[in-house]
């Protein structure tokens, strides 16, 4: 049976406005704080991640140069759902390049999973 990798879903805002399928990236402006990047982590068996007592982290780093940007708390908006929201910092957007972004999950317990888990969703920051 062929590994299925957990996955992402990014959606726009708190009004769960859903991105079209196949869209794996994001852009910001240089300097933009807003909007928030909303996503519902999947299983690979496409359920949602249980959430439920566990904290998130969003790391990003620059795709050419590999060095993380941020790594950061999200916010768990719905455990049962999957549903997670990092509200970028000023700090995060200071450098127009390409990123790669992905969720670390804790559990309780202490064990972690990222999501995505194969590649990486894309995080573009233009001047």
């Amino acid at each position: 049976m062929p590994l299925v990798p957990n996955s992402i879903r990014v959606v726009w805002n708190e009004n769960r406005m859903v991105l079209p399928l196949g869209v794996r990236s994001t852009s910001l402006r240089k300097g933009d704080t807003a909007p928030a990047l909303l996503a519902y982590l999947y299983a690979p068996d496409g359920t949602p991640a249980n959430l439920v007592g566990a904290t998130v982290q969003l790391v990003m780093r620059e795709a050419r140069s590999r060095k993380v940007q941020v790594q950061a708390a999200a916010v768990v908006v719905d455990a049962a759902e999957g549903l997670v929201r990092y509200t970028w910092q000023a700090s995060d957007t200071t450098k127009a390049s390409e990123y790669e972004a992905w969720f670390v999950v804790t559990y309780p317990g202490g064990l972690q999973e990222s999501f995505p888990n194969v590649g990486a969703h894309t995080v573009r920051i233009m001047p």
